[in-house]
C-alpha cells in the first residue's frame, strides 16, 4: 500500500544524495562493495530503504516488538517534526562478492533487527492528527510481520 502513494511510487529506484548534495555517508557503489566483499572485508555505505525485501525475516517465529517500534517512533520518528536523520544501521546479506546488488532493488536480505525499518516505515504512513490525540499507529494493525501490502 505505501509503495501504492503517489509520495512513494518508484521509490525503490530512487538514487541516493552524494555527499556533496547533501548526502550524510558514501552512497552504494557496486564496484566498491565487490572489491571489499571479495578481500573479506564488510562494505558499508548509505543504501535506500526500500532495496530491502520488507516480507523477509531472518526468524520469522520471532515477533516483532510492538513497544521497541513505539519507543522509536516516539523518539526519534515524530510526524510533526521529522527527523533529518534516521541514524540506524541496517546489515543486509549478500549470497557472494559479485552480487549484483542495484539489480536487486526490493529484494535485499535484512538480517539486523527489523524493528528501526519497521518503526521507520510505519512513521511514513502514520497520520500526525491520530498521534496528537492520542492514538498511535500499531505494529498490530498490520500483523506481527505485516500483511504483504508495502
Amino acid at each position: 500500500m505505501i509503495k501504492e502513494h503517489d509520495a512513494f511510487r518508484g521509490i525503490e529506484q530512487c538514487l541516493l544524495l552524494e555527499i556533496g548534495s547533501g548526502g550524510r555517508q558514501a552512497v552504494f557503489k557496486q564496484d566498491e562493495c565487490t572489491t571489499v566483499l571479495a578481500n573479506g572485508g564488510t562494505y558499508a555505505s548509505a543504501f535506500n530503504l526500500f532495496w530491502q525485501n520488507w516480507l523477509w525475516f531472518v526468524n520469522p517465529r520471532l515477533p516483532i516488538n510492538p513497544g521497541q517500534v513505539r519507543e522509536m517512533q516516539r523518539f526519534s520518528l515524530d510526524p510533526a517534526k521529522p527527523p533529518d536523520l534516521f541514524d540506524v544501521v541496517t546489515v543486509i546479506a549478500l549470497d557472494n562478492a559479485k552480487a549484483n546488488v542495484m539489480g536487486m532493488n526490493g529484494g535485499l536480505v535484512r538480517i539486523s533487527l527489523s524493528e528501526p525499518s519497521i518503526a521507520f516505515l510505519l512513521g511514513a504512513r502514520c497520520d500526525p492528527q491520530r498521534r496528537r490525540r492520542g492514538g498511535a499507529d500499531e505494529v498490530g494493525e498490520a500483523g506481527a510481520h505485516g500483511d504483504g501490502a508495502i
